[in-house]
């Protein structure tokens, strides 16, 4: 299931972590420091998701784009493979 999973998707839940952590201490501060973490923290969180979606999309279309092609290559009868004769 999880074969599809490369570097940059690990990287982006990483990311998505860190944002979340940035939220959680941005609770403890003060006023002015608790703003600016959360800002931090929604800017962090918003572009792991985004970039996760837009990814998500451009492997669908891969995923779509070989499966046309091998449907292609498939009606091909020169490409059809050939199995042997049975003799009787």
């Amino acid at each position: 299931m999880f074969g599809f999973i490369g570097v940059s998707d690990v990287l982006l839940l990483i990311a998505l972590g860190t944002g979340y952590m940035v939220f959680y201490l941005a609770k403890r501060e003060d006023k002015g420091l608790r703003l600016i973490g959360y800002v931090i923290g929604t800017v962090i969180v918003a572009s792991a998701i985004s970039y996760m979606l837009i990814n998500l999309i451009a492997q669908n279309q891969i995923c779509e784009a070989k499966t046309q092609y091998y449907k292609r290559m498939m009606l091909q009868p020169h490409m059809m493979p050939r199995l042997p004769a049975l003799k009787r």
